[in-house]
Order: C-alpha cells, then sequence, then structure tokens
C-alpha cells in the first residue's frame, strides 16, 4: 500500500513544516534538509553498501552493472526514474535489481525538496494569508497531477506507477489534511473528531479491501 505510505508521509511532513511557520513565523530550508539527511542517509548508505558487496559477488557482471546504475541514480534521487524506464516492479527481471525498493524513497525524497520552496513562495508571496495561497497550491497541485496519473497509467502504467508526477497528489491529499488540522476549522475539527472513529474503521476496511482485490 504505498499509495497509502505517501499520503501519511505527506500528512506528517507538511505536519512538521506548518508547526515551524506557526512558532518561528518562517521556515529553513536548511534546517529541514539536515533532519531529512540526518535520519534517511546514514540507514540508506548501509543498505546501499551491503547490497552492492554482496552484489558483487553474487551477480554476474552484466547485472553488476545495473546494480551500479541503481545504485547510482538512487544517490540522485532519481531511481523511480531509472526503475520506470526499464522494467515493471512485478516483472520477471525484478528479482535481479536488488535496489529496487529505491524508487519509493527516491519518490518521497523528490517531495522534500520541492514541499519546502512551495511554502518559501508562499510565505514570500502571499505574507499573512500564507495557508490560503497554500491550500490553492495544494488542490492545483493536486488536480493537475490526478490528471497525469489517470493519462500516463492508462497509456503508460510503468512509468505511471514510479514517477512523482503520478504520486504528488498522494502527497497532497496528506498535505492538505495536515493544512485542515492547522488551520482556523475549530468547527469542522469538532466535527472531524466524532467521526474520526468510524473513518478509522473504513480506512482499514478499504486497506484490506485494495490488497483482496
Amino acid at each position: 500500500c504505498v499509495d497509502t505510505f505517501f499520503v501519511i508521509s505527506g500528512f506528517v511532513i507538511f505536519r512538521a513544516i506548518l508547526r515551524e511557520v506557526d512558532h518561528s513565523g518562517g521556515f529553513s530550508w536548511r534546517e529541514f534538509s539536515v533532519r531529512r539527511i540526518r535520519r534517511l542517509a546514514p540507514a540508506a548508505l548501509f543498505m546501499t553498501g551491503v547490497t552492492l558487496l554482496l552484489g558483487w559477488f553474487i551477480l554476474d557482471p552484466v547485472d553488476r552493472r545495473c546494480l551500479g546504475m541503481s545504485a547510482v541514480t538512487h544517490a540522485f534521487c532519481v531511481s523511480n526514474i531509472y526503475f520506470g524506464e526499464i522494467l515493471g516492479y512485478f516483472s520477471s527481471s525484478a528479482e535481479l535489481y536488488p535496489l529496487i525498493h529505491t524508487w519509493s524513497l527516491c519518490v518521497e525524497e523528490q517531495f522534500y525538496l520541492f514541499a519546502p520552496v512551495a511554502v518559501i513562495l508562499v510565505l514570500r508571496f502571499r505574507g499573512a494569508r500564507w495557508k490560503r495561497g497554500l491550500r490553492t497550491t495544494l488542490i492545483v497541485t493536486s488536480f493537475i497531477s490526478f490528471i497525469a496519473c489517470l493519462v500516463i497509467c492508462n497509456n503508460y502504467p510503468i512509468r505511471g506507477y514510479f514517477h512523482t508526477t503520478t504520486r504528488a497528489w498522494q502527497f497532497c491529499a496528506g498535505a492538505g489534511l495536515a493544512l485542515f488540522m492547522a488551520g482556523d476549522y475549530r468547527k469542522g475539527r469538532i466535527a472531524l473528531n466524532r467521526i474520526a472513529p468510524a473513518l478509522a474503521w473504513i480506512g482499514l476496511l478499504m486497506l484490506a479491501a485494495s490488497i483482496i482485490w
């Protein structure tokens, strides 16, 4: 359920960004990036290093070359584009790409790159009305990304699965919820809290249904 993961990621990251803006009146892209790197880089580097070491002894020269390309594109946060061009996630050859799972991390890292830029631009140009500007930005981005998802997935399903363009609306869905929870919508939040248990069960059933069917 990587789709659900992206929605949750959008919510968590945007909630942290919004809290920083509310508390300090601004946003530091540098500090945000440092926190993300410290959280993700050690485990990612260790996993990639071990995989490269084992791949040197297990894989043949052609597959080692592909593994090297996977590692390089992962280092530059674009392995999702690389895998989207060469294979499908569930194809028979996917087992020869032990770093294929890094595609989702790269999509998330690209979100880490663009989301702060959007917040900084909105803060600069909308001033005190930055939350309204951010809401508009999320709505427009979600609409464009969702249309792109429908078009690309119907015509190029493998690329549609891996590319950030078709995934952005999922991050925006989570970000929009974070913005709603941080906004001046007291009555709306009270109503949401009242039906939260029912929504939780509905969401769980929908996840189960997506796995079964």
